[in-house]
């Protein structure tokens, strides 16, 4: 299969590229020519340089292709409305109606979990949920996930919006891993995604649209990944954040801890 990645050199496409490129063809994007060696020497894969507010050049970069992954936007949580406006909405729709135009079967875009982390931390969050996002970042999402509905039900294009959480969110940054329980409850380990967009590049689709949760494992999960197994038919993520940094919670309540007045949801 020959896949495009957009913003290949950020967190995610940095590996994704790379990982990908093992079995298949890969085209990866970067924003400038200075960046076309960062990914080195890998067999199958090849960095081309895009302009995602460019539609001639997003037509371009997609001739042949058979499915594009769509990484590259303003992902910064403080994104400012004018940022968001040129990356991720005018950005994404060049790139995304470009894949319809030229014939690509099948789109993946990267949402994310600020679409939905509005609420209340202790619940865990469905699909099928209304918006809640946290941000502007968040907004832009939401913004993609129902366009590419639009592209799915009515411009015949495959589309799959993953609502990614925290991807390697227990990488060290200065020596020093994040391990409150929210950060635990969100985190996405790179295997867990690696296998999960395999199974969105090879699954037989029941509908020209799939919504799904991006997480692994985890004890506590702040999204729920009943639907997205099903969908995605006998994916599993393996990677549990609270096994891996060794912290155990207990599910079970002290009876005396309970308020008398407490009512069943």
């Amino acid at each position: 299969m020959r896949i495009l990645i957009t913003g290949s050199t950020g967190n995610i496409g940095e590996y994704l590229a790379p990982y990908l490129a093992k079995n298949h063809d890969v085209i990866a994007t970067v924003t400038a020519e200075d960046k076309l060696e960062l990914h080195g020497e890998i067999a199958n894969l090849k960095t081309k340089v895009l302009d995602i507010t460019d539609r001639e050049q997003c037509d371009e970069v997609v001739q042949g292709v058979d499915a594009v992954i769509h990484l590259a936007a303003d992902s910064s949580v403080d994104a400012t409305f004018e940022s968001t406006v040129e990356l991720n909405i005018k950005g994404l729709y060049n790139v995304l109606d470009a894949a319809q135009v030229n014939g690509v079967k099948r789109f993946i875009f990267a949402s994310s979990i600020h679409s939905v982390d509005g609420y209340p931390e202790d619940k865990q969050i469905e699909t099928y949920e209304l918006y809640r996002p946290d941000n502007i970042y968040g907004a832009s999402k939401v913004y993609g996930e129902a366009l590419c509905s639009y592209y799915a039900y009515f411009k015949d294009i495959e589309t799959i919006a993953i609502r990614i959480a925290a991807f390697n969110g227990l990488r060290a940054r200065d020596n020093v891993v994040g391990v409150d329980p929210r950060a635990l409850a969100s985190f996405l380990h790179e295997d867990d995604f690696g296998a999960m967009i395999d199974k969105c590049l090879s699954v037989e689709m029941k509908e020209p649209y799939y919504l799904l949760n991006g997480l692994s494992d985890n004890t506590f999960k702040r999204l729920s990944m009943e639907r997205t197994k099903v969908l995605l038919d006998g994916f599993e993520p393996k990677e549990d954040a609270f096994v891996e940094t060794g912290i155990e919670l207990s599910k079970e309540l002290d009876e005396d801890e309970v308020p008398e007045d407490i009512s069943n949801p």
